[in-house]
């Protein structure tokens, strides 16, 4: 009997003691699950770590990370946060973009251009930021799931799970600010909760100042904002007195006012740059609630099944395991009576209704957001099953251990594909002597990182069209620039095709590349 009490009060976090007063949690189980949860967390945060790294060393840079590279070259070179590369006319209309850079938040590109201050210019640099970024996060949800799960088990479980998650290990390794987004807005809820028992005024001032920052990171971090409302809410709702408002407000003025004296420097470009990117994610034909509820299929089943095709289509297992696990929670009165567990619960719902309404295009960029929440919860449904001692811990071991498998192996195929290597390099080999002679190319922003943000370096849907000259080489790749039905471009009739790989299509102009 008192072995069954010890075992199941260990996640709950009681001390129970006997009527001799003496502590009855005994070392014997709490030891052994200790183990566990330890073993697991350093098997997952090694691989991960194997993973992130030779992912950033072989991935093919692509368009998002050269535009965001762009106007933090600028910065750096020119003293403006304009781009040197991207054109006006892409995939949105963005107008003066060569001297203004409104169409996207501005403490990712100045934060780069420290990294290239110091580091050099470079994707690597970039993507071992996202790195730092992502250790960042991994820290902050184990001080979430500790806090909210009663014990480091949690917490450790939490960092665990989320370490392995594909579209973590994604965006880990991408040089793009949704790392930075997470890390920032993570480390503000763990910052809020690590320290509201022992000062909530300190703790909102923490957690609004990274919060804040992560909305000035990216628009997606207006889901921290409310995460972090949503649980002083849950929390704290009968501690807050009007003071405290105060105290999470204030870094919003302040980073606020630091961003607002940027935008009226140019107010109306602001308004058709910023504007412009706002309406296009937000825009969509049904309503907020039919785009609520079809998210599911046109974001997650969608990338995660859909799309794909033969063994690739293995990745729904990671979406199988989450909503096993949420379920799980759900169907346990005991654990979801816990004011923990159903902010978890609280969280995890919340990130899924806000990514369906902010973003209204059912980009994957911004599923971690959604997968950090379900990650802790479950962290708490693994810890459950397994000191339950019943065949439901073999049935979420299984789901995680399948989950993990599919995850490292997805990333596995494309680090042995070496696309910087076989891709990236040859159409640079090919184009950067084009550039330092002097000769325009029109080419996706990404080729930046192997020939130099040189201004004759065209990153524009017209072609070069409004050159005096037509650009020597044109490159094609899967995002912005992408290559035309054979006789449909009047533009390439001058041009043949030279190299062409799944990422890349090289067009030359009179055979000057040999």
């Amino acid at each position: 009997m008192k072995y069954f009490v010890v075992k199941r009060t260990f996640l709950l976090g009681v001390d129970i003691k006997n009527r001799a007063g003496e502590n009855i949690n005994g070392p014997c189980y709490t030891s052994l699950m200790q183990i566990q949860v330890r073993w697991i967390t350093a098997v997952s945060l090694c691989l991960s770590l194997l993973v992130i790294c030779a992912s950033i060393a072989t991935r093919t840079p692509w368009w998002d990370e050269g535009i965001y590279a762009d106007p933090a070259v600028s910065l750096v070179t020119n003293g403006r946060l304009g781009s040197i590369v991207l054109g006006e006319y892409v995939e949105l209309y963005r107008p003066y973009v060569h001297q203004y850079t409104y169409w996207i938040s501005p403490f990712y590109p100045v934060a780069v251009a420290a990294i290239f201050k110091v580091f050099g210019v470079g994707v690597f640099s970039m993507r071992s930021f996202s790195l730092f970024c992502a250790l960042l996060t991994l820290a902050a949800w184990f001080l979430i799931g500790k806090h909210l799960g009663n014990g480091r088990t949690i917490g450790l479980l939490a960092s665990a799970v989320l370490a392995l998650d594909f579209a973590f290990l994604q965006q880990s390794a991408n040089a793009r600010p949704d790392a930075m987004v997470l890390g920032c807005g993570s480390a503000g809820l763990a910052a809020y909760l690590a320290l509201r028992e022992r000062n909530l005024a300190n703790a909102l001032l923490a957690g609004g100042t990274l919060c804040a920052l992560a909305v000035c990171t990216h628009p997606s971090g207006a889901i921290f904002v409310c995460d972090l409302l949503l649980l002083i809410g849950l929390l704290d709702r009968r501690r807050i007195r009007p003071v405290h408002a105060l105290y999470a407000l204030l870094p919003f003025v302040v980073i606020g006012i630091a961003w607002l004296s940027y935008i009226l420097q140019a107010p109306e470009i602001f308004r058709a740059q910023f504007g412009n990117q706002i309406r296009f994610r937000a825009s969509s034909h049904g309503s907020r609630v039919l785009a609520t509820i079809t998210d599911f299929y046109h974001r997650y089943f969608f990338y995660y099944y859909s799309a794909q095709s033969g063994y690739r289509r293995l990745k729904i297992v990671g979406l199988v395991f989450y909503v096993a696990a949420f379920a799980g929670v759900l169907l346990r009165p005991g654990l979801r009576s816990r004011e923990g567990v159903r902010a978890a619960l609280v969280l995890a719902v919340a990130n899924y209704c806000l990514l369906a309404n902010l973003d209204r295009q059912g980009f994957p960029l911004y599923l971690v957001t959604v997968f950090a929440p379900f990650a802790l919860v479950s962290a708490i449904w693994i810890a459950d099953a397994l000191e339950s001692g019943c065949a439901l811990r073999w049935v979420a071991v299984s789901l995680l251990a399948a989950s993990w498998g599919v995850s490292v192996c997805g990333h596995g195929v494309k680090i042995l594909a070496n696309g910087y290597k076989n891709e990236f390099l040859p159409v640079i080999e090919r184009v950067k002597p084009i550039v330092d002679r002097g000769g325009n190319i029109v080419a996706g922003s990404e080729i930046a990182f192997g020939v130099g943000f040189r201004s004759n370096v065209i990153d524009d849907l017209r072609l070069g069209s409004g050159l005096a000259a037509p650009p020597e080489a044109i490159v094609f790749n899967l995002y912005d620039l992408r290559e035309p039905e054979p006789g449909s471009k009047a533009a390439l009739s001058g041009y043949q095709k030279v190299l062409s790989n799944p990422n890349f299509a090289l067009y030359a102009r009179r055979s000057r590349l040999r």
